[in-house]
């Protein structure tokens, strides 16, 4: 930072180094993040806990599950930080690859929601699962 630093400035290098990947030291090194919620709280999101990633701009939201979190944060920067198990089938969309249940045409299903595939990802993507 570059003093003087404005408020949103020190905010975002602060949820930088939050949410760096934490791998816990004594179990099966399983990586996470921290992600801020609306109450400003701090929750540890595990990445298989994570279904799919989708980008407004640059806000990027995690959903697992249970809950929808927003990271300042670009699609693109979370793809360069998250393992192999996550793949971008959409520009918008980056997927766990653990959770998708079926391909139907230009669309993947995940935990019953329906998430479109990009014509400029089908491929590769289909063939990923052998389906070319």
């Amino acid at each position: 930072l570059v003093k003087p630093f404005h408020a949103l400035s020190l905010k975002g290098a602060i949820d930088v180094l939050l949410n760096k990947p934490i791998l816990e030291k004594g179990t099966k090194e399983r990586p996470s993040l921290f992600i801020r919620d609306y109450l400003n709280s701090k929750d540890r999101v595990y990445w298989d806990d994570i279904l799919y990633l989708h980008s407004d701009r640059n806000d990027c939201f995690v959903h697992t599950k249970e809950k929808k979190y927003v990271i300042k944060r670009s699609l693109l920067k979370m793809s360069e930080m998250l393992d192999g198990r996550f793949y971008r089938v959409h520009a918008s969309y980056l997927i766990n690859l653990d959770f998708v249940i079926r391909i139907e045409g230009d669309s993947i299903i995940i935990h019953d929601l329906k998430i479109p595939i990009g014509r400029a990802y089908k491929k590769a993507l289909l063939e990923r699962f052998s389906l070319k």
